[in-house]
């Protein structure tokens, strides 16, 4: 009997692991989380994990976002007029796989490309913030239970490679495709699923470390520490237990304020608060091969607060190895 109940969600099983990875692996990114970091909501975005019965996986995407108003520290959002625009897209090449039974390793590399037009226009294209990543598998699904997940922890390393608002060379910071520090994340992934219908959570905590920046005249400018969190909550199903899966996903962001030395003079800024709201499709065109979509909305929800807000659409391509 055990051996049926199995066979009977596999293929849901299936659907629901590519789309939790295409959420860990930033399919769903927001232009918000690799522009302007000094009055942008952190993205949250988790690692690359398995979290289906695979031995490896890559995924290739690509997202185009455009910010289309502001939220203030204070009063409601404002919504911008044709007078201005900003677009960035995300090509990210992420994937993971297993050094051990429950144990993997991954890492996400993303290429940006940024386009800025208001008094002038601008544009400009490279290499984003690489991210490193390991997990664990601390729920192991044995053996079928109608209420216990499947969870995994995991630690996740970003490298600020991708130049930031803060050594930014260009008017308007358009050449700005990182956040500019060392951070370290923890979190972790929760997984259940019962027959069409299933459900994950995906909470996380950051810390970004201190660090110096220098412009062209050797200025310091001292940024401090900062910490942020977010919590992914996803539900879906799958029509007939089909090779199809429709889901929602509801992700607030929040990021503390930094301290801020400049000349001598100190100052701190303000938190950071968004909500993405996202719409998830899966195709599972085979065991090995799944094609996914997604659409992030950041102007359903609020409070919003220091942030810009965006809508975000991506696609993407994923290709797994079974065990």
């Amino acid at each position: 009997m055990l051996k049926s109940e199995v066979k009977l969600v596999a293929p849901v099983s299936w659907i629901l692991a590519v789309t939790c990875t295409c959420v860990l692996g930033g399919v769903g990114l927001t232009p918000s989380s690799v522009h302007a970091a000094a009055c942008c909501a952190g993205s949250g975005a988790a690692p690359s994990v398995i979290s289906g019965d695979d031995v490896a996986q890559v995924s290739v995407s690509a997202a185009r976002g455009t910010v289309i108003g502001d939220a203030p520290a204070e009063g409601l959002p404002v919504f911008r007029n044709g007078a201005t625009s900003e677009v960035t897209e995300i090509y990210l090449l992420s994937g993971a796989i297993l050094v051990a039974d429950r144990w993997q390793v991954g890492a996400g590399v993303p290429i940006l490309r940024h386009e800025a037009a208001a008094k002038s226009t601008g544009s400009s294209s490279g290499l984003g913030d690489i991210r490193l990543n390991g997990a664990y598998e601390f729920l192991p699904e044995w053996t079928y239970s109608a209420w216990k997940p499947r969870g995994f922890g995991f630690l996740q390393f970003t490298l600020p490679t991708g130049t930031s608002v803060y050594d930014t060379q260009s008017a308007g910071a358009v050449d700005a495709l990182g956040k500019g520090f060392y951070s370290l994340g923890a979190g972790s992934l929760l997984v259940k699923r019962w027959s069409a219908w299933d459900t994950y959570a995906i909470p996380e905590v950051h810390f970004s470390f201190r660090r110096t920046f220098r412009n062209e005249n050797a200025e310091q400018l001292q940024i401090g520490s900062g910490s942020g969190a977010s919590v992914s909550w996803g539900v879906g199903m799958s029509p007939g237990e089909g090779n199809f899966r429709i889901g929602l996903r509801l992700q607030p962001l929040y990021e503390s304020p930094k301290g801020v030395v400049s000349d001598g003079a100190t100052s701190r800024s303000g938190h950071q608060l968004s909500w993405n709201t996202a719409l998830e499709a899966t195709y599972l065109v085979s065991t090995a091969w799944a094609i996914n979509g997604m659409y992030v909305d950041q102007t359903l929800l609020g409070p919003a607060v220091n942030t810009t807000l965006s809508r975000t659409l991506a696609l993407g391509l994923q290709r797994r190895w079974e065990r």
